[in-house]
């Protein structure tokens, strides 16, 4: 469950979607500049939104993970705002590439760069999904750089 994976509260029952959408940022259409943005967290999420932005901005997560069948929203070469739950700008992202590859072909090399061990990436997808990961399973991997 959500507090045991993250040790902070769970969401009510209306955040779900928020979660999933959280999990990897929300994108958004972005501003004048034509810069799409990708927001993290939500006012009530105990702080996940802050750790996620903090691991970016540390670059110690440099890859995001969904299912496969999760619309493609970025283009490889695409740059983005990060954006706090409050709308402040915290930086901006380049998309460098962009693979599919079955969940059962994660390795430990791919968790280091979403962030987490692969247990924990395994336990927040199935959280975030309602449901588990199946092994043969086919998973969008975007990785990026902080600009």
């Amino acid at each position: 469950d959500f507090a045991k994976i993250t040790g902070m509260e769970s969401p009510s029952k209306g955040r779900w979607l928020s979660l999933r959408k959280f999990l990897m940022g929300a994108l958004t259409d972005g501003s004048n500049e034509g810069m799409k943005t990708y927001r993290f967290g939500w006012h009530g999420d105990s702080g996940l939104g802050e750790v996620l932005l903090g691991k970016i901005l540390s670059g110690e997560k440099t890859a995001s993970t969904c299912p496969a069948y999760d619309p493609e929203e970025v283009q490889i070469g695409e740059t983005l705002k990060l954006v706090d739950k409050t709308g402040k700008v915290r930086g901006k992202i380049r998309i460098t590439h962009i693979e599919l590859r079955r969940w059962s072909e994660f390795t430990d090399a791919v968790a280091e760069k979403i962030g987490a061990p692969l247990e924990e990436i395994g336990r927040m997808a199935a959280f975030a999904n309602s449901r588990a990961i199946r092994p043969d399973e086919e998973m969008r991997v975007t990785y990026f750089e902080l600009l």
